[in-house]
């Protein structure tokens, strides 16, 4: 309430994963997480976006917007698409030579972001901001639905000149703007000598 009377908005951080400690952990927890369990740290487990996380995610997030009036969500990573082979959500599946595979789930990681663009656009917020943080290369049919898009906090893996190469190679991974979705680069002290090459790199680019 009082940093909305100072004209600022207040945009909450929201992480991968699922939380041990959050209380539905313990009722159905497990039926959140993919399958074969990734442990994503900070006593969390990689989310199944076909599972009823989606839904979980999406309550939550409406009733926090009712609850403290918030303006927006910073998504760390959530949209990071990644292998999965749960049984029960359709996910697994046996080839000709019976050995176990997995799949992406790529339109319910839409389906979810979609969601939750539509509850910051018009259904409890008219003006809502998702700014979504994915560090791997842009996945536009899923992040499109977000306002501002923080592609990676590393300097890029590519040797040599910035010449043609390196451009396309940092337009593929950090490239949103000729989708119409804004892009907001960011070097952190804590990098050390990352953050001083991605420096130099952000430089050369606007040169």
């Amino acid at each position: 309430k009082w940093l909305h009377g100072e004209g600022i908005k207040v945009i909450v951080y929201a992480g991968w994963g699922m939380n041990m400690e959050a209380p539905e952990w313990k009722d159905y927890g497990m039926e959140m997480v993919t399958l074969p369990l990734k442990n994503t740290g900070y006593g969390t487990f990689h989310q199944s976006m076909p599972s009823l996380w989606q839904d979980w995610f999406v309550f939550k997030t409406a009733q926090m917007i009712k609850d403290y009036d918030i303006d927006g969500l910073f998504l760390d990573s959530a949209t990071s698409v990644v292998l999965t082979e749960n049984y029960t959500e359709g996910m697994r599946w046996v080839d000709a030579k019976g050995k176990l595979r997995g799949s992406y789930p790529l339109l319910a990681t839409r389906e979810w972001l979609k969601r939750l663009y539509k509850l910051w656009h018009g259904e409890l917020k008219p003006d809502g901001v998702i700014y979504n943080h994915n560090s791997p290369p842009a996945i536009m049919m899923i992040e499109n639905f977000a306002d501002v898009r923080c592609p990676s906090e590393f300097a890029q893996h590519h040797e040599g000149a910035f010449d043609r190469k390196f451009l396309d190679y940092y337009v593929a991974k950090n490239g949103g703007e000729q989708f119409g979705l804004f892009i907001e680069h960011t070097s952190k002290d804590w990098m050390g000598e990352w953050a001083r090459k991605k420096t130099n790199q952000l430089f050369a680019i606007c040169l």
